[in-house]
């Protein structure tokens, strides 16, 4: 392996120390309700939380705005009329581009 190739697989290295896993990130799924965002961002102490499709797929992200700007259009409904009103129904003000995937690299 050349000099430059061993320099660019310590640099993603170096990057994936600091991501973590999927599967271990707390998210919202497209068909969660109102409430189980609620729930979530409080339990984990979030201001904010990416929405994930049923694939696992980043859609966009949640944020406490997002949430108070919701509940303020519906007039602040009770936390058990909440669990009719779905996640795709909020309006999001801060959607983040995917992080791509690295070609030719799988992570274990």
């Amino acid at each position: 392996m050349r000099k430059k190739e061993q320099q660019e697989i310590i640099q993603i290295m170096n990057i994936l120390f600091f991501l973590t896993p999927k599967e271990d990130v707390a998210h919202v799924d497209e068909d969660d309700t109102m409430r189980q965002v609620l729930e979530k961002m409080e339990h984990h102490g979030y201001a904010a939380v990416p929405l994930l499709s049923s694939g696992g797929k980043y859609i966009g992200t949640i944020t406490e705005g997002d949430v108070l700007w919701k509940l303020k259009k519906e007039g602040f409904p009770e936390l058990h009329e909440m669990e009719d009103i779905s996640v795709m129904e909020m309006i999001r003000n801060r959607d983040n581009k995917p992080v791509p995937q690295f070609s030719g690299f799988e992570v274990a």
